[in-house]
């Protein structure tokens, strides 16, 4: 059964477990940990597989400042440094101490958890402009139909034939009728290239943008859920906080209430 007792702080002293049991003021067997306590600071010595947890959090350093209500927890054992006693809360069996027993005159109420004031965190909400960028323009065909490209070809060629029956000049003449139409259907091939290669640039450009506008769409509802997150912790909801009061949490330091 877990007990709430209260020792002497000493000025200098050491916690945790070691080849040699009597030399440490606070002994917890198997946890391969020796935090030297001097003043407000502690230097620790830590072994592979054995982190303690330092108000809440794994602590990997080796100098800690230690201030009023501070916890440090090894293993099942939990240490309280107040500002002239050390609380220990632990099954009796799981440590051995050195230290003087005292009354403990700031011991938590039965029932009611022990923290100290939590640290004021805020989460900012982030003012991040998303800007939207316009399509690209879309491409069109060059000014000019495909009537304006034959009609002057063929009326040439009409002449060009006319020319020849009326003049009698036929071989020469059929010769640039031949090459006016040669000229034509290069022309109609051309036409009709640039035109297939216009709608495929388009719908390129259509597929790219509606890529584009998905990948903003993801950035748009990230920024949301970080606002959101931010909002729901700094403003949290009635509910949530008579949840919160009802369990004590360590947070409610953090509102004002009138």
């Amino acid at each position: 059964m877990i007990e709430n007792k209260s020792y002497l702080r000493k000025e200098e002293m050491w916690i945790g477990y070691g080849a040699r049991e009597d030399y440490f003021d606070i002994c917890v067997p198997g946890f391969l940990f020796q935090a030297h306590l001097r003043g407000n600071k502690i230097f620790a010595k830590q072994e592979e597989g054995y982190i303690p947890i330092w108000n809440d959090k794994a602590q990997t350093g080796n100098e800690w400042n230690v201030t009023n209500g501070d916890i440090l927890q090894l293993g099942a054992v939990k240490i309280i440094f107040l500002s002239n006693r050390i609380e220990v809360q632990a099954e009796p069996e799981t440590y051995q101490t050195t230290l003087l027993m005292v009354r403990g005159d700031e011991s938590p109420f039965e029932g009611f958890p022990y923290y100290k004031r939590s640290p004021r965190v805020v989460y900012r909400v982030e003012e991040e402009q998303i800007e939207i960028q316009l399509p690209p323009a879309q491409k069109e065909m060059a000014k000019g139909s495909l009537a304006q490209m034959i009609v002057p070809s063929v009326c040439m060629l009409g002449f060009t034939v006319a020319m020849g029956v009326f003049l009698k000049r036929g071989p020469y003449v059929y010769m640039t009728a031949g090459m006016t139409v040669i000229t034509t259907l290069f022309s109609v091939q051309r036409f009709f290239s640039q035109k297939r290669q216009v709608v495929k640039d388009n719908q390129e450009r259509t597929s790219f943008y509606e890529k584009y506008l998905l990948s903003i769409r993801k950035k748009i509802r990230e920024a949301r859920k970080k606002e959101r997150e931010a909002l729901d912790y700094q403003y949290p909801e009635l509910l949530k906080l008579s949840k919160m009061a009802d369990s004590y949490h360590s947070r409610i330091f953090m509102f004002n209430f009138s």
